[in-house]
């Protein structure tokens, strides 16, 4: 995941930053401009790495780690020290112009872990987004968050990106944002076959009962019609604001948490 901070911060303020407090949160939002964010498998023993840039004060958080019980210095296989909390499963670094954080089983927060290049034409999905983001494999979850909204799709995706971008509207003075879905297929003929779906699918949600729940997330889902682009699907929601934006950000997380 990457984030302009300044740009995405409703978002950010909205689905908090993990197990960290409100006033931590507030003032590590205020000391950054952009991040990047990686969550990987829970075989690997780590479950998230980041990097920030901003502006912090290593040689305060140096002091404050020195003499906290709860932190231990430690060196990374880099030959860089680094802070660590056995009770959080926490480990954090920071010079004044970045920081490092990885959570897991003794994480080293500069290691260089395999990782994956970012999908083909990630760099100009990026672009204008506040915050943008993929996942490898995201069938599984995504089949079971459609079919908690009623919709009975099994979707094979080998890639999703979500991008949220930011639009201004002169009847509202809270931010809101536009979120595009690309979803790759493994062939064209399949995209095809989901934009017939996702069509159908559209139509049903108009009678839906929205009240309650993700449902309420549907006609905000399948606002406009879904688009073809070669083995991708594409889809444009309507605006939502930050707490719509929170809502499927849950949702999506405890389907991706299941097995």
């Amino acid at each position: 995941m990457f984030a302009d901070v300044d740009e995405a911060r409703p978002i950010l303020n909205r689905i908090g930053l993990g197990g960290i407090s409100g006033g931590q949160a507030v003032e590590i939002l205020d000391r950054t401009r952009y991040a990047a964010l990686a969550v990987y498998p829970a075989a690997s023993g780590r479950n998230v790495q980041a990097v920030a840039w901003g502006k912090y004060p290593s040689a305060g958080a140096g002091f404050f780690f020195t003499f906290s019980k709860d932190w231990k210095k430690r060196k990374s296989t880099t030959g860089k020290s680094y802070w660590y909390s056995d009770q959080d499963g926490l480990s954090v670094a920071l010079n004044a112009g970045q920081a490092f954080v990885a959570m897991g089983v003794n994480p080293d927060p500069f290691a260089a872990l395999p990782g994956k290049a970012g999908p083909e034409g990630f760099t100009q999905f990026r672009q204008g987004a506040a915050l943008t983001l993929w996942l490898e494999n995201p069938a599984a979850p995504l089949d079971r968050f459609l079919n908690d909204l009623n919709i009975p799709l099994q979707i094979p995706a080998e890639q999703l990106l979500i991008g949220l971008y930011p639009v201004l509207s002169a009847e509202s003075d809270s931010a809101s944002y536009e979120a595009r879905l690309r979803i790759k297929t493994p062939s064209p003929s399949q995209a095809r076959a989901l934009v017939i779906l996702f069509s159908m699918a559209r139509l049903a949600s108009g009678a839906a009962d929205t009240e309650r729940g993700g449902a309420a997330l549907l006609p905000i889902l399948f606002a406009y019609p879904p688009v073809q682009d070669g083995q991708f699907l594409n889809i444009r929601t309507a605006p939502m604001d930050s707490d719509e934006i929170a809502l499927l950000f849950d949702l999506f997380s405890v389907y991706s948490t299941q097995n």
